[in-house]
């Protein structure tokens, strides 16, 4: 195999390819942030790859080309969603930052209903064992439920957490109850999910109510 050396005219299939790679990434990009954005907009955004593809102005085949599904493309949208969160800034760090970060997600989360409604069409999906979003929430609760884990453990080891917390008990139903908050919310309840969430988490450390130094880095 003939390579090129130091000094030689770059060669033009190699340049072609990078520019059509190059063009395909900037497309596979203005795809999902356009999605994403949708999504935020509004609680009543598509749910379909032929609406999505005609409110976002491009064939249905250019959205199964760069995806390969419906599905990635949705799985895509939530993780970059998520990506976002991770980036809140928040006070303190450790533990308590992880929780606190938690909290911020869900009230973020209320200003996308959008999402949230994506989030639980799509979450209905998995309990299917052979759909795409099975193994994408079963992984992505495993994972969430690992983070919140861990942070507890590490605030008890900290002295933050009361040390009678089932670390792993308590991620579960942090979980179940951000989930089952946000659902309520989403049809309309009279309930402040980011709040609920926040005074559970408070109810895990030490003193709850009267660790003020504690409770203020959960804000």
């Amino acid at each position: 195999m003939k390579h090129a050396k130091a000094g030689d005219p770059a060669q033009p299939g190699a340049d072609t390819a990078a520019r059509r790679y190059g063009k395909g990434s900037a497309m596979r990009e203005k795809i999902l942030a356009d999605t994403v954005r949708r999504y935020c907009s509004d609680a009543a955004a598509p749910v379909s790859l032929r609406a999505l593809s005609r409110e976002l102005g491009i064939e249905a085949a250019h959205v199964l080309y760069y995806f390969g599904t419906f599905e990635h493309l949705l799985e895509c949208v939530l993780n970059r969603w998520d990506e976002e969160a991770a980036g809140i800034a928040v006070p303190g760090d450790g533990a308590l930052a992880v929780l606190s970060r938690y909290v911020a997600s869900v009230r973020r989360n209320l200003t996308a209903p959008g999402v949230v409604r994506l989030y639980f069409q799509f979450a209905s999906d998995a309990l299917e064992p052979g759909h795409p979003a099975h193994a994408y929430f079963t992984a992505r609760f495993e994972g969430i439920r690992r983070e919140l884990c861990d942070a507890l453990k590490r605030g008890q080891q900290a002295g933050v957490i009361a040390p009678h917390v089932d670390a792993d008990y308590a991620a579960q139903s942090l979980i179940a109850l951000s989930d089952g908050l946000q659902f309520q919310a989403l049809l309309g309840g009279a309930v402040d999910a980011a709040e609920h969430l926040d005074r559970a988490v408070r109810q895990l450390l030490v003193r709850p109510g009267h660790d003020q130094s504690a409770a203020a880095e959960i804000h």
